[in-house]
């Protein structure tokens, strides 16, 4: 369901050089929001990355983004499955202390439909039985197995920042198998 992986960047990115327009975004306070946005400045991206990426050239990313969840309150995004990510490798900025959790679905969840989406992809936690999870901290990257029922748990308010690289339609363990480190 998800995997640590050793990489570093060749300096510490500027988020906010990073963020650049908005994707797409879930969630309303005072719940956690979760926004993707763009890269706004893609050859200072590239000049922070090693010259050795992670990846296997025969499982490239479909893209890259930069996202962040603001909790106003510290709680918990929903469980929930991402839509059309397979698979994705997330480099914390910032977590906030943050858990990742990682679920099988009870009997009787049925889960619900977000908004202009064609299938049920958010569980509450009493539809959801916990099978692991992981608590990253600032400079960590894990690979994670997105088209499994996860979610973020922060203890306290506070913002998580991170880099997503993004596959669709690559299952998670073809990607975990190519990955250099």
């Amino acid at each position: 369901m998800f995997q640590k992986i050793n990489f570093k960047f060749k300096e510490e990115p500027d988020f906010e050089k990073l963020r650049g327009s908005v994707v797409t975004s879930y969630g309303r306070s005072p719940r956690p929001i979760l926004t993707y946005y763009r890269l706004k400045d893609e050859e200072y991206f590239k000049s922070l990355l090693p010259d050795d990426l992670f990846w296997s050239p025969e499982t490239p990313p479909y893209q890259v983004q930069v996202a962040e969840i603001i909790d106003e309150a510290g709680g918990h995004l929903l469980p929930h499955i991402d839509h059309l990510i397979s698979a994705c490798a997330n480099y914390y900025l910032k977590t906030s202390e943050s858990t990742t959790h990682f679920y099988n679905i009870k009997p009787n969840g049925m889960g619900f439909v977000y908004p202009g989406r064609q299938s049920a992809n958010i569980f509450t936690l009493d539809q959801v039985d916990k099978v692991t999870d992981f608590k990253a901290v600032d400079g960590d990257m894990y690979l994670l197995d997105v088209s499994n029922i996860h979610s973020v748990e922060t203890p306290k308010p506070g913002k998580r920042q991170f880099i997503t690289w993004q596959w669709i339609g690559v299952p998670f363990e073809k990607v975990r198998k190519s990955l250099k480190y």
